[in-house]
């Protein structure tokens, strides 16, 4: 076999191309992360809710890569692999809270953990709205801006992501 037809087959087998709703994709090649198909969301994903965004300059532009009603934080999917994976909301904190302050403010770090089926997923988020800093009586939602990291199958894959709790 000649070195170009051999380098041509090793390319077709270690491409990190990605493909179809594919968004991120591990320097090892073994972990693959997806949007969430659109007919999970709008079954799932009705009312008072979280939902983190693929970022407007990236692949798969404004669709959803981790979504959860509230209430439903123990069955959180996820696409990795080209599957859903089942993940539950183990933490959600507010690194700047104090006693006295206890609520986010626009500006305020948030980081939100998930684990399981041999997945963990951080959510290091900065917040862009709040409702503390509304003017609003019927404000109900908070916005942030996201670097989301997923570990799985032994490797690691981070996407930039817009998120949205609240009704």
């Amino acid at each position: 076999m000649n070195a170009t037809l051999a380098s041509i087959l090793l390319l077709a087998v270690t491409s990190t191309a990605l493909t179809g709703d594919e968004i991120a994709r591990s320097k090892n090649g073994a972990l693959t992360l997806s949007v969430l198909p659109e007919a999970l969301v709008e079954k799932e994903i009705q009312g008072c809710s979280c939902s983190f965004t693929t970022d407007q300059a990236s692949r798969g532009a404004g669709r959803p890569v981790l979504a959860w009603e509230f209430g439903a934080e123990e069955n959180v999917p996820l696409q990795v692999n080209g599957q859903t994976r089942g993940l539950k909301v183990v933490s959600e904190t507010n690194p700047a809270a104090t006693e006295d302050h206890p609520e986010l403010k626009t500006g305020d770090p948030a980081v939100f953990t998930l684990a399981g089926d041999q997945t963990d997923v951080v959510a290091n988020c900065r917040a862009t709205f709040t409702c503390a800093d509304s003017e609003h009586d019927g404000c109900e939602v908070t916005r942030y801006q996201c670097n989301i990291t997923v570990n799985a199958n032994g490797a690691s894959v981070a996407v930039p992501a817009a998120g949205e709790c609240g009704c």
